[in-house]
């Protein structure tokens, strides 16, 4: 997400050392045209129509996992950033987005924070999914499902499948 840079890092590393919000919160600020122009590039090209469908699909705009790797190792301070602080990023990048999430309402906020906590994941699992892709062993260990409700695919361990499988763009759930 951040290009935090050598300087970044160690604020980044003192931050995690002291245990200190504030520091984190500091550094935020201190990047935030960074952010934002982070999330502009992200959100180019999505139309408020579209993103009314992507709340509606509970489909998330993609980050490119080296943004998502340069986080990796820092989720507990990501963690502090709440959906609200999410929405006005998003809002200062790309306020017509913003509105038109809004105007969803409680769907809408329901989408932010499943938004907030769909990236954090995606941050927590970024080092881990570049270990499985360089894993040969694990290639084959990879199933890739797809739901029959709305035609989307998504990779799955096949030794972790579950009885039951809930699509994640959908939530429908299907035998396994």
């Amino acid at each position: 997400m951040v290009d935090v840079g050598k300087e970044g890092l160690k604020a980044l590393g003192k931050a995690k050392k002291m245990g200190s919000r504030l520091v984190f919160e500091y550094f935020l600020e201190e990047h935030r045209p960074q952010l934002i122009k982070e999330f502009q590039e992200v959100l180019n090209g999505i139309t408020p129509e579209k993103m009314v469908e992507m709340v509606a699909a509970r489909e998330f705009p993609h980050f490119a996992q080296k943004s998502l790797r340069d986080l990796h190792g820092y989720e507990d301070y990501i963690e502090h950033i709440t959906a609200k602080r999410l929405f006005e990023a998003l809002a200062e990048a790309r306020l017509d987005l913003a509105q038109a999430i809004w105007d969803v309402g409680d769907d809408g906020v329901r989408y932010m924070r499943e938004f907030r906590r769909h990236y954090l994941d995606r941050i927590i699992n970024a080092g881990d999914h570049e270990a499985e892709q360089s894993s040969p062993e694990s290639a084959g260990d990879v199933v890739v499902l797809e739901c029959d409700i709305c035609n989307k695919s998504w990779p799955a361990q096949r030794n972790e499948l579950p009885e039951v499988i809930e699509c994640p763009f959908c939530h429908e759930s299907a035998p396994g």
